[in-house]
């Protein structure tokens, strides 16, 4: 059992899990702990009434691909109409996507911009991640209207959100990530 309890101190040495996240000032008359999904809650409850630290969103995201697990998060202003949702999407390069499915999620306009099959798979896949309100949505419905081969950056978009994607290739995997905005 030793062991055990060794692997868990190392664990909490490496992943510090006490943190303050609002501080009560010099004298706090309340604290709250909390951890998981209730964090998110207590979280979402102390926004709503406006509390002074909350102005701060956390957006993040999490992809996996044949036993790997890519994960990205972005600290941002919630104020302003910035960032709304980001979004990552990992696939293995040698992963083949049919032409039926190709057809299915994307049109000619789309397959003409210099995106191989994969990539327009993995931006419509980042976009949609990225998409804090995807609930009831389908790749198909996410348009690519532009990309730069030479910069492997580009935009897409769903009704009225934008998005801005890169798309890049390494030892093995393709990735692409997304951010999604509100136009200004």
């Amino acid at each position: 059992q030793d062991h055990k309890r060794d692997a868990m101190l190392a664990f909490l040495r490496a992943n510090p899990l006490n943190r303050i996240i609002f501080s009560g000032g010099s004298q706090p008359r309340i604290g709250i702990v909390t951890l998981g999904k209730s964090y998110l809650d207590v979280r979402q409850a102390l926004e709503d009434q406006g509390l002074p630290g909350t102005e701060t969103a956390i957006l993040t995201s999490l992809s996996h691909a044949s036993g790997q697990v890519l994960a990205i998060g972005v600290a941002t202003s919630r104020a302003g109409g910035g960032i709304l949702g980001v979004g990552v999407d990992l696939e293995a390069r040698g992963r083949a996507i049919s032409a039926a499915a190709l057809q299915r999620v994307s049109d000619e306009t789309e397959r003409g911009l210099g995106l191989s099959p994969l990539q327009i798979w993995n931006v419509k896949e980042a976009c949609f991640k990225a998409n804090p309100e995807n609930s009831g949505t389908v790749l198909p419905r996410y348009r690519i209207t532009a990309f730069s081969p030479a910069g492997g950056e580009g935009r897409a978009e769903l009704g009225d959100l934008s998005f801005l994607f890169r798309v890049f290739e390494t030892s093995g995997w393709s990735v692409a990530l997304a951010c999604a905005r509100r136009p200004n």
